[in-house]
């Protein structure tokens, strides 16, 4: 394992490594995997479907997960992917929209303070909210 994860935090690791260690047993190998920059928009899609809630809230927070990806993780079981993907840059109003139906108070309340809302309600509330 230390060497998988020690291997992974090289800037030189290889597409094919990333989605080798997407398939290893340890969780964290796959934390890993998935947080490495190189990481493409399969390795996303495949850690969005990993059965550890670490990996998909990891996958959701990659700078590559695309609006499709964000779609899939508010249906997540785990509130913390849910969370993750409302707060990502790339979700849309749509993705707000629908974590303000979440049965999660906390996926609710982000979606409520998210960088879409947030002008609405400084507008509303004739305040700036600088961080939410």
């Amino acid at each position: 394992m230390a060497k998988t994860i020690g291997m992974l935090i090289s800037p030189q690791a290889t597409q094919d490594q990333i989605s080798n260690a997407l398939n290893d047993k340890d969780y964290r190998v796959r934390i890993a995997a998935i947080a490495h920059p190189n990481a493409t928009l399969e390795h996303v899609t495949k850690a969005l479907d990993d059965r550890h809630h670490a990996v998909r809230r990891n996958a959701i927070r990659h700078r590559n997960a695309t609006p499709e990806h964000i779609s899939k993780a508010l249906n997540d079981r785990s509130y913390g992917v849910r969370v993750h993907a409302v707060r990502h840059p790339n979700a849309l109003m749509e993705h707000i929209l629908k974590a303000l139906d979440d049965r999660d108070d906390e996926v609710r309340a982000n979606a409520k303070w998210s960088k879409i809302l947030r002008p609405i309600w400084n507008t509303y509330l004739d305040v700036e909210i600088v961080n939410g």
